[in-house]
């Protein structure tokens, strides 16, 4: 039979809410005009500029090749060499025109929006460097001086400007694999590139001169040259060979050579053998932790069914670990303050409970009982596919209503599918109200993050609240109406937006005349409606 649902004694005492007027000014001419370019600022790490930067990459390492060679005497004469050249010198004019409107982060490590605070920026940091650099480069089109190869070197310096895209895209890659092997391999190119560079030099230094080119005859076509510098320069960071200098300039520039060679040789390889090592320990203790399981499992002799389901929800848990860091992982967020943490949960997951009707009157009605319910009341866990939320019959030790925020769930009863969960669905409601034992089973079909609200926490909080502009014991009261007022065959975990609406708009004076579309009521919380709303409670957070 269905349990009977007895509601919660809640007593919420009303009082006067206070008023707020906001006042808005009219924008001037200047307002506009910065209002229309801050349409054009382009974020750093929006996919368009992350295709842009990798072709930033490609012409670098062109240039690294050639430009080295070129001052080798030995220019790369082909089409593809004449076409990425022309390539380069477009690419990057047009990259100088992008840096006027890419953002930058500011000194609170927000994103810039202001558009001549970004145009300063750019002005005052790499404009000089990058109108210097594209100048050389047309430059050469009507010039081949040696002077002008000798600039060309320059153009190595954006390699800079390489190494910060790649930290922005190491950030937004969530396996530390693939950003330990990310860095080794670019140690791995500079490195080399390093040693090019050094390599075409010391041909240089060579050419036309009495100098070790002559006393190797056997070594005339350029390619045999270049191989025997290249081991020439790479020895002079680690091993020995044959070459020698032959003249005071020669053996100059050996000298500096090999004590570069020694700080840039310790630098490399302790930067290499150090994302080595981690990349060794992260893949080390996976396999330990799965070994260990493995042991365990065959010591208590589980069936082969269940084995393989543990070990694979096992291998699951570990992939969502390495594209989702836990909170209680972050060791610098317990250095946070308290009240930036707060506004870090409200941020997390106002947006996901906000997609109920009740939870968005509460935002609007009382920020700061929002903020309190994110921070403290409402927790993120994640789940693997198959695994089960809830099963039919079972009573909560603790109530927690659930807001599904990432992933599709499969709600049964009976045997038999009653509703999928997708993305700002939310289930078991019904704790805030009743006491509520399960109708059905819910399990996930995929991998799935939700966010779970406290129902006591709730209870506590909103009966002290004194801002709702509607009464929470009416809403309970005709939730407990409409829920008895069902056929058992019709009862569930589960209730419609349409359902939250309606008691909304019966409960309100007046406030839910039209009922709108469910995207345009519960999109993610504009930052501008929070941060209004923030000053004026401040006050009432600390008392």
């Amino acid at each position: 039979g269905m349990a009977m649902a007895k509601m919660h004694s809640l007593v919420f005492p009303h009082g006067e809410r206070l008023s707020t007027s906001l006042k808005f000014s009219r924008h001037s001419s200047e307002d506009r005009t910065l209002s229309a370019l801050d349409k054009i600022i382009i974020s750093p790490t929006a996919k368009p500029m992350m295709v842009w930067d990798s072709l930033a990459v490609v012409c670098v390492l062109f240039d690294l090749l050639t430009v080295p060679l070129d001052l080798a005497g030995f220019p790369m004469r082909s089409f593809f060499g004449d076409f990425m050249t022309w390539f380069g010198r477009l690419y990057w004019t047009f990259d100088m025109l992008f840096g006027f409107l890419t953002t930058h982060e500011n000194t609170d490590g927000l994103l810039e929006q202001d558009p001549m605070k970004v145009i300063r920026h750019y002005v005052r940091g790499y404009l000089v460097m990058d109108l210097t650099l594209v100048c050389v480069g047309w430059s050469e089109t009507w010039s081949s001086s040696i002077v002008t190869k000798i600039f060309k070197l320059l153009r190595l310096v954006r390699l800079v400007k390489i190494h910060e895209d790649l930290r922005r895209l190491s950030d937004m890659i969530h396996s530390e694999a693939i950003v330990l092997s990310i860095r080794i391999v670019e140690t791995s190119v500079l490195f080399t590139g390093l040693v090019h560079v050094v390599a075409c030099i010391w041909l240089a230094i060579s050419a036309g001169t009495d100098g070790w080119l002559t006393h190797v005859a056997d070594h005339e076509r350029p390619v045999e040259k270049y191989t025997l510098a290249f081991h020439w320069a790479m020895s002079q960071f680690y091993g020995s060979m044959e070459v020698a200098p032959s003249n005071y300039v020669e053996r100059s520039f050996a000298s500096g050579v090999l004590f570069l060679g020694f700080i840039v040789s310790t630098a490399f390889i302790s930067d290499f053998t150090s994302s080595m090592t981690q990349l060794h320990m992260l893949h080390g203790q996976q396999h330990l932790h799965l070994r260990v399981l493995r042991k365990f499992l065959v010591h208590q002799q589980i069936s082969g069914v269940l084995f393989a389901r543990i070990q694979q929800n096992a291998l699951s848990s570990i992939k969502q670990h390495q594209k989702k860091v836990p909170e209680q992982e972050v060791e610098l967020l317990k250095l946070v303050s308290e009240p930036l943490r707060i506004e870090l949960h409200f941020e997390m997951l106002s947006g996901h409970m906000c997609h109920h009707p009740l939870m968005k009157a509460i935002l609007e009605d009382d920020p700061w009982l929002m903020r309190q319910l994110c921070h403290a009341g409402a927790t993120t866990v994640s789940i693997s596919p198959g695994d089960i939320v809830f099963s039919a019959g079972e009573l909560p030790t603790v109530p927690k209503m659930i807001f599904a925020v990432h992933g599709c769930m499969e709600y049964t009863r009976d045997a038999v599918t009653y509703q999928d969960l997708d993305t700002g669905d939310w289930a078991s409601e019904h704790v805030l109200w009743l006491r509520w034992t399960h109708h059905g089973m819910l399990s996930a079909v995929n991998a799935c993050t939700l966010t779970l609200l406290d129902a006591s926490f709730f209870i506590e909080k909103t009966s002290c609240s004194k801002l709702l502009d509607f009464s929470l014991n009416k809403y309970a009261d005709t939730f407990a109406q409409n829920f008895n007022e069902l056929d058992p065959q019709d009862r569930s975990d589960l209730t419609s937006y349409s359902t939250c609406w309606d008691i909304m708009k019966k409960i309100s004076k007046g406030r839910f005349k039209t009922r709108k579309t469910r995207n345009r009521l519960t999109g993610v919380l504009d930052a501008s409606l929070a941060n209004a709303f923030t000053n004026k409670f401040i006050r009432r957070s600390a008392e």
